[in-house]
């Protein structure tokens, strides 16, 4: 009798195991089985409730826009023009040095020029015209920015440019971890320099290939189910939201976007909820 038991326990785990390999879902795009996902030649893999791996490539790294958005900030302050005004520059081929940019004054790109991909390496010095704001310093003692800030002789330090295409960040708090960035006058005649390179190997965005458990996330809603690679994926995103609370309790948009931002009401309200509620 207690054989009996043990071969229909035995043929139970057998089923459990082979319906975890049966295919749930399947389209022209994609299969989706319990523990994983296939899409053409990449695949991610549920190995347990707490870790994810896969092997997927970012078509980010495929096609780099030369069309290039930046501007330029004192003292690691967003405070150059307003938001949504930028600067615009297709680095196309052949292209080493962007013209010579007054700060405050938009530039944009030539509507003649079209935009292509930036080749592996290619070098751009940007080139920005500071003396109007020298000379303001200079003659009145302060430069007024386009918000009514008001940057004094005692307080003008460092002078970077940001923007959008690695190595760029709009990372303003942080633009002082990459030397890079900051732009440099070694003649003083107020013109600011700076070299930076596109499309470089070291810039290309990686998607992370593993993900494993390394908060504890007790104190929230539990699930689990008879699906692995479900169960992963809730316990990752509540792991992504615990991370995402700064020291002061407010959420983190995402890396590159510090302080508080703006959610739906009832994001913030479920959020709020969950924080709320914990053991």
């Amino acid at each position: 009798m207690k054989l009996s038991i043990y071969k229909i326990v035995l043929l139970i785990l057998i089923s459990i195991t082979a319906s975890a390999q049966t295919t749930i879902w399947k389209t022209p795009d994609y299969e989706m089985t319990s523990n994983g996902i296939k899409q053409g030649k990449f695949s991610a893999t549920a190995l347990s409730d707490t870790e994810l791996q896969s092997d997927y490539v970012s078509p980010q790294n495929e096609f780099i826009s030369s069309k290039l958005i930046f501007k330029f900030s004192i003292n690691g302050k967003d405070n150059e023009m307003k938001p949504n005004v930028n600067h615009s520059f297709n680095l196309v081929s052949g292209v080493t040095e962007t013209p010579l940019i007054p700060f405050g004054t938009p530039l944009k790109e030539k509507s003649t020029d079209k935009e292509t991909a930036v080749l592996p390496d290619s070098p751009l010095k940007i080139r920005l015209d500071l003396r109007e704001v020298l000379n303001q310093i200079k003659t009145k003692g302060f430069y007024t920015t386009f918000n009514g800030d008001k940057i004094f002789k005692q307080d003008f330090k460092k002078v970077y440019v940001a923007g959008a295409t690695a190595p760029l960040s709009w990372d303003f708090d942080n633009l002082h971890q990459k030397p890079e960035l900051e732009m440099k006058d070694p003649d003083g005649d107020g013109i600011y320099e700076t070299t930076l390179v596109f499309n470089s190997k070291k810039d290309k965005k990686q998607t992370d290939t593993n993900w494993k458990l390394t908060k504890n996330i007790t104190a929230f809603p539990q699930y689990k189910s008879a699906y692995t690679l479900s169960n992963a994926l809730y316990n990752m995103s509540l792991e992504e939201m615990e991370k995402a609370v700064e020291p002061d309790s407010t959420f983190r948009t995402g890396k590159e976007w510090a302080g508080v931002w703006t959610v739906t009401s009832a994001t913030a309200s479920f959020f709020q909820w969950l924080i709320c509620n914990r053991k």
